[in-house]
C-alpha cells in the first residue's frame, strides 16, 4: 500500500462524476502514467497491503453510517420545522398524532443507529470491526432511506420542490446504500459470521425424520 501525493507526476484524474454526493463524495477515474515515489511513501509493505485495503472498507462502511445518521437528522429537522409551522384542519401539522408517529419513527431509527455506528466505530481494527462495520452499513443507510422517504411525506407536495433539498437527500441516501459495498454485501459479511458462531455452539439434537423428505 503507497501513498501517492495528487500533485505527482504522471497521476491525472478525469471529470466528476455527477452524482448527488459529488461535493463531499467525488468519483472520478484515476489514471497513472510512469508515476514513482519515494520508499518513504510506502504505508504497508508487500504482503500487507490487502489486510490494509479492507482496514480501509471498514473505516469507510462506518464513515458511510456516520454521514447517513446527519442526513437523517437533517431531514427530520426540515420535516419538523415544516409541520411546526404547517396550519391544516384548524391546527398545526405537528399537532396531528400520525404527523407526530412518522417522525417519531424516524427519531428512533436516528438514536438506534447512532449507538450503532460508534460501536462500529469502536471496534475498528479488533477481530469484531469487519462485521460490525457491515452491521452498521447495513442497517443506517436503509434508516436513512427510509427516512428521507418518510419526512418527505411529512411535507407533503413541498417535498418535491428542490428548496427544500428533501429530493437531494432521498438521492443520496440511496447512493450511500450502494457505495463501499452494497447492502446486500453487508448481509454476505454478517452471514458468515453468523455461519462461525455456530460452529462454537453445541448441536441442538433433530428429532430422527423430521424435517426429511
Amino acid at each position: 500500500m503507497i501513498a501517492i501525493p495528487a500533485d505527482a507526476p504522471g497521476l491525472s484524474f478525469g471529470p466528476l462524476y455527477d452524482t448527488p454526493s459529488y461535493k463531499f463524495l467525488p468519483l472520478s477515474e484515476m489514471y497513472m502514467k510512469d508515476v514513482v515515489v519515494s520508499a518513504d511513501n510506502i504505508i504497508l509493505p508487500v504482503g500487507q497491503g490487502l489486510q490494509g485495503s479492507l482496514m480501509a472498507i471498514d473505516i469507510a462502511r462506518v464513515s458511510i453510517a456516520s454521514g447517513c445518521c446527519g442526513l437523517m437528522q437533517s431531514a427530520l429537522d426540515t420535516a419538523l420545522a415544516y409541520s411546526a409551522n404547517r396550519k391544516m384542519f384548524g391546527g398545526k401539522n405537528l399537532d396531528l398524532e400520525g404527523i407526530q408517529w412518522m417522525l417519531g419513527d424516524v427519531a428512533t431509527d436516528l438514536e438506534a443507529s447512532k449507538l450503532l455506528y460508534r460501536a462500529a466505530a469502536n471496534a475498528l481494527g479488533t477481530p469484531e470491526g469487519p462485521v460490525m462495520a457491515a452491521h452498521a452499513k447495513r442497517f443506517v443507510p436503509d434508516a436513512a432511506v427510509k427516512a428521507a422517504n418518510t419526512c418527505t411525506q411529512v411535507l407533503g407536495g413541498m417535498g418535491l420542490l428542490q428548496p427544500y433539498g428533501m429530493d437531494r437527500l432521498s438521492r443520496l441516501a440511496q447512493m450511500l446504500r450502494i457505495v463501499d459495498g452494497t447492502t446486500e454485501v453487508s448481509r454476505v459479511v454478517i452471514g458468515r459470521s453468523l455461519q462461525k458462531r455456530a460452529k462454537s455452539l453445541p448441536p441442538l439434537p433433530i428429532p430422527k425424520g423430521f424435517g426429511e423428505g
